[in-house]
C-alpha cells in the first residue's frame, strides 16, 4: 500500500523470518547440524614441535591403519554405513606441507572449500570424495590445507566444525595432522589468537587420541614436554595422550633411559600418559621422494598403538559441545566497565 511504513515490514519479518546478525553469515544454524547421522569414525590428532617428523608419522598412522584393514575388512560399521572410505589423512596446519610430501601436483581442492562448501549444508559421500586425492599406493585418502598459511582468517569456526564432523561420518578413521599451538583467548587475552588455532584446537577437542611427537635428545625432550603439558592445559585427557619419540635407536637401554626421562619431567602433570611409542630410523625423505609408502615397521608399530590405547579408552561422542555455540547477548546485559568502580574522593583544587 502507498502508506506502508517501516515498523509494518519489520513486524512481518520479524512474525515470519528470523533475525540474522552481523556476521553470521550461513554457518551459525546450519541445517542437520545437531542431527545423529549414526555412523561416526575415530578421530586421531598429530601433533608436534616443528622438525620432529609429525607429518610423516601421521602418513604412517594412516598407512598403517589402512592396511590392517584391507587385510582384515573395513570396519563392520563403515560398511553399513556406507562410508566414502577408510582412512583419511587431513592437513589441519597453518603452513600445509602434506600436498608436497605427497606430490599431488595441485593445491585445490582442499579444506578452504571443504569448510565454505558446509557453511549452507552437509555434504554426501561422492562430494566429500570429490575433494580429497586418493593415495592408492598407501591406501588412504588426502585433504589438503591451506594454501597459504594467512588464509586460516577464512576459516568459520561453525562451519569448520561441521566439516569436521561430516569427514568422521563418510571415512572410519580420521588423522588429523595439527600444529602444536592450542592457546585460546582465556590463555592469550586474544580472539585472534584464538581462531588462528583454530584447525589445531578443534582436531585436539574432540579426537579420540592424540599423539604428541618429539625427538630423542635434550632439546626434544623439552619440546615434547612442552606440547604434552599445553595438551593437559587445553583440556586433553592424559590417556587419551601418547607421546612417540622419533627416531629412538633400538638399544633397549636407551629407549629406557629416553622414557625415565619423560616420565620424570611430566611427573607434575595429572594422570599417566598412554606408554611412549619408539619409532627406529627409516629412510623417509627416500619414500616421499619416490612417493612410495612409508617404510616398515612405522606403520605397523603406531597402528598397533593407536589399537591399544583405542581399547582402553571410551570413544567420543560430544563432537558438537552445547556451550560452544554462540549466545545472543542481551542489550544492556553486559554493563559498562566504569559502572563497578569505586567512588574517587574529592581532590583539592590547590
Amino acid at each position: 500500500e502507498p502508506d506502508f511504513r517501516r515498523e509494518e515490514l519489520l513486524d512481518l519479518l520479524v512474525t515470519h523470518g528470523r533475525m540474522v546478525g552481523h556476521g553470521a553469515g550461513g554457518d551459525v544454524d546450519l541445517p542437520g547440524f545437531d542431527a545423529g547421522l549414526g555412523f561416526a569414525g575415530t578421530v586421531v590428532a598429530v601433533c608436534g614441535p616443528g622438525g620432529t617428523g609429525a607429518s610423516t608419522v601421521a602418513m604412517a598412522l594412516a598407512q598403517g591403519v589402512a592396511a590392517q584393514w584391507r587385510r582384515r575388512g573395513a570396519p563392520v560399521e563403515a560398511r553399513s554405513s556406507g562410508a566414502a572410505g577408510s582412512v583419511l589423512l587431513v592437513d589441519g596446519c597453518r603452513r600445509a606441507q602434506l600436498g608436497m610430501l605427497h606430490d599431488t601436483g595441485d593445491l585445490v581442492p582442499g579444506i578452504q572449500e571443504l569448510v565454505d562448501a558446509h557453511r549452507h549444508g552437509r555434504l554426501g559421500a561422492d562430494e566429500l570424495r570429490a575433494l580429497t586425492f586418493p593415495m592408492e599406493s598407501r591406501g588412504y585418502d588426502l585433504l589438503l590445507g591451506l594454501r597459504r598459511p594467512r588464509y586460516w582468517t577464512t576459516l568459520r569456526r561453525r562451519a569448520h566444525e561441521a566439516a569436521l564432523d561430516g569427514l568422521r561420518r563418510h571415512w572410519a578413521l580420521v588423522v588429523h595432522d595439527v600444529d602444536g599451538d592450542f592457546e585460546d583467548e582465556s590463555i592469550s587475552g586474544s580472539i585472534d589468537v584464538e581462531e588462528r588455532n583454530l584447525m589445531s584446537r578443534t582436531a585436539i577437542r574432540h579426537a579420540d587420541v592424540v599423539l604428541a611427537v618429539g625427538r630423542p635428545g635434550v632439546q626434544g625432550l623439552h619440546g615434547l614436554t612442552g606440547i604434552l603439558h599445553d595438551l593437559v592445559e587445553a583440556g586433553v585427557d592424559p590417556g587419551r595422550t601418547m607421546p612417540v619419540l622419533n627416531p629412538v635407536p633400538r638399544a633397549p637401554k636407551t629407549r629406557a633411559v629416553l622414557a625415565r626421562a619423560l616420565d620424570e619431567l611430566v611427573r607434575d602433570l595429572p594422570g599417566p600418559f598412554a606408554p611412549t611409542v619408539f619409532l627406529p630410523r627409516r629412510p623417509i625423505d627416500q619414500a616421499v621422494r619416490d612417493t612410495a609408502p612409508v617404510p616398515g615397521p612405522l606403520p605397523a608399530i603406531l597402528a598397533r598403538a593407536l589399537g591399544a590405547v583405542l581399547d582402553r579408552v571410551d570413544r567420543r561422542a560430544d563432537w558438537f559441545e552445547p556451550e560452544a555455540a554462540p549466545h545472543l547477548v542481551a542489550p544492556g546485559s553486559l554493563g559498562s566497565w566504569f559502572d563497578d568502580l569505586p567512588e574517587l574522593p574529592d581532590i583539592p583544587e590547590d
